[in-house]
């Protein structure tokens, strides 16, 4: 079952999974992390909260080749994961998924 348009938004509504607006994923990442911060996304769905932090510590904090990013991800709902951003990810190979 889709996880996005309509009948997905109502699937999510029903077994209690609902969305962080984009705005707010903006807001949060926004808030000037440095080097040693940790963002944990306890409940990640399908991944864009992390991915959009990542950009934007690549932006500000990885241009220092020695800086290093930690991102976790917790998610019970493994579909939740697409293919294409579990790809994007590890791409630059500074991030690791796992389930448990």
């Amino acid at each position: 079952m889709p996880l996005s348009g309509s009948s997905g938004v109502r699937f999510a509504a029903i077994i209690g999974q609902f969305f962080t607006p984009r705005s707010i994923v903006e807001f949060l990442i926004r808030m000037e992390p440095k080097e040693g911060d940790v963002i944990c996304d306890p409940a990640s769905g399908s991944g864009g909260f992390l991915m959009r932090s990542f950009e934007i510590v690549r932006e500000q904090i990885l241009a220092d080749a020695d800086a290093q990013y930690q991102a976790f991800k917790a998610e019970i709902e493994k579909r939740a994961l697409k293919p294409e951003k579990r790809a994007a990810l590890l791409r630059d190979k500074f991030a690791e998924i796992q389930h448990a």
